[in-house]
């Protein structure tokens, strides 16, 4: 009888060490207040900067972040999907706008040899794990397939990245091209760095970047009937304010032109709301309780 116990409480040991392994925790992808990626979605030729535009998070939709892609060069902002991490920050699943099936593109669990099924252009493939290496304290797993054609100094593979997410942004009606750099909570977190891409530069060719946190105020924050919006003075010219609830939905937009401007807050039911203030050279998104 004490043998069986015995044996029983190694199986139990044994199933409690394989459980905690399996488990493994990885880096969060998304910022606790602001989760922004810079992309290009075409080669970067030699010198010259490729498109250069920006994935947001606008919302949150029960599990879901509403994903926003706002083009540098004047093509608008266009809700391009909602993604979701699962508990252990391992897996990421997106739902594009044209379809309701929910994919998995980021798997950080695979390892040497496993297969992925990558959707791209409406299409399935197959494309297959050759690496599995960890990089300034994030795991990387590189597949044997490349992004697109060449980006200097050379070829791209496809590599999921730790508290990143997919090196090629996530597949959509706009699909972007490569991810250059990422900020969470205004604070870059990673920068695809090699001849022409470093600190969100193509040779010193600055681009829109997230680091002007403090520049705009909204207070009192819960707000009541009204609130005020303080804009800094290095902020010149003037502004275009977007609003957003929790869906993703626009309500409204208007243009500010005064340091201090008092928002009436009354219309609005109690909810937590996204301003999205937009510049020529900076987007800023804050969140306000309405009580």
């Amino acid at each position: 009888m004490n043998h069986m116990k015995k044996i029983t409480i190694v199986i139990l040991y044994s199933l409690l060490f394989s459980f905690s392994s399996f488990a493994q925790f990885y880096q969060p992808v998304f910022g606790n207040e602001q989760t922004n990626w810079v992309v290009t979605n075409r080669v970067i030729i030699m010198e010259e900067p490729g498109w250069m535009d920006t994935i947001s998070v606008i919302a949150n939709e029960n599990d879901y972040k509403v994903l926003e892609l706002k083009s540098r060069w004047g093509g608008g902002n266009q809700l391009i999907g909602k993604i979701r991490s699962n508990e252990t920050n391992s897996k990421l699943y997106f739902i594009a706008p044209s379809d309701p099936t929910e994919l998995l593109v980021m798997d950080l669990d695979l390892e040497i040899g496993d297969a992925f099924s990558l959707r791209e252009n409406e299409t399935n493939r197959t494309i297959y794990v050759d690496n599995v290496y960890v990089l300034n304290g994030k795991k990387y797993i590189q597949f044997n397939d490349m992004i697109g054609l060449s980006t200097p100094p050379g070829s791209s593979k496809r590599i999921f990245i730790e508290g990143v997410g997919p090196n090629w942004g996530f597949e959509s009606d706009c699909s972007p091209y490569l991810i250059a750099c990422k900020y969470d909570d205004c604070v870059q977190t990673y920068s695809f760095e090699n001849e022409h891409i470093k600190d969100c530069s193509f040779k010193n060719v600055n681009i829109d970047t997230y680091a002007w946190k403090n520049d705009i105020t909204i207070y009192p924050n819960p707000a009541f009937g009204s609130a005020v919006i303080y804009i800094s003075e290095m902020l010149n010219g003037n502004i275009h304010l977007y609003v957003y609830n929790t869906l993703g939905i626009e309500l409204f937009n208007t243009t500010l032109s005064n340091s201090e401007t008092a928002f009436d807050l009354s219309h609005l039911p109690s909810s937590i709301y996204f301003f999205k203030f937009q510049t020529p050279k900076k987007i800023i998104t804050k969140k306000i309780l309405k009580l």
